[in-house]
């Protein structure tokens, strides 16, 4: 079951951050308040949402903030308010991937907008995630000889040229690449090399150019040997 957006406000503002609030409620959106960047970093869980977070903090400024949710890799996308609007702030925290930074008090147009950004992208980054572990896992559901196969496809070999490197016949290739595009739920040699470049690591990746396999090697006669 898919949860609700939480939207965490944490401000040192009282009177601001109970405005914020009632906002967002009237909104029909669910927020957590918070007093201090601390209780928001230990009330952060594993849910959709967002966080919006004033500048200047009780113990944090709003800058450090954003590099201590990515050291904790906690992923939420950020909206910082500011009462006193400064350019250095203000692209400082844009480049460092805050959604939008905006004037305090903020209960317009501009806060929704920022808030339905954050929550599409939150919800993105979610999708490619959960993606990406999916693919990881159909990746490794893959036996020894089909994970050869999967690399000598995605260097761009024939099957005619994989079956003499691995020493098995032309059919085995065959069958073996028709298993792993069933495991993999994908239908073609593009969507394959897309998934293993965005879920494997240079250090995972064979240097198929770079060395030829003994199955190069073998004799005529056993070419024709079933995998």
């Amino acid at each position: 079951m898919n949860e609700s957006p939480l939207i965490h406000v944490v401000d040192n503002d009282a009177a601001n951050i109970d405005s914020l609030a009632a906002h967002l409620r009237s909104l029909r959106l669910e927020c957590r308040v918070h007093v201090s960047a601390e209780a928001l970093l230990v009330a952060c869980v594993d849910r959709p949402g967002c966080i919006i977070a004033g500048d200047a903090l009780a113990d944090m400024r709003g800058l450090d903030l954003q590099l201590e949710l990515q050291r904790r890799e906690i992923l939420l996308p950020l909206i910082l308010m500011t009462a006193t609007p400064q350019t250095e702030l203000i692209v400082t925290a844009m480049r460092n991937g805050a959604i939008a930074v905006l004037d305090k008090p903020c209960t317009g147009e501009a806060l929704w907008k920022a808030v339905e950004a954050a929550l599409a992208l939150d919800a993105d980054r979610r999708y490619r995630r959960g993606r990406h572990a999916s693919m990881q896992e159909r990746i490794g559901s893959l036996t020894p000889q089909e994970r050869e196969v999967m690399w000598q496809i995605v260097d761009g070999s024939p099957n005619k040229i994989t079956a003499r490197r691995l020493g098995v016949s032309v059919r085995t290739i065959e069958n073996r690449r028709r298993s792993i595009f069933a495991k993999l739920g994908i239908r073609s040699v593009a969507e394959l090399v897309t998934i293993v470049m965005q879920t494997t690591t240079d250090e995972q990746r064979p240097p198929l150019n770079e060395a030829i396999s003994m199955g190069e090697l073998m004799p005529q006669s056993l070419l024709c040997t079933a995998g």
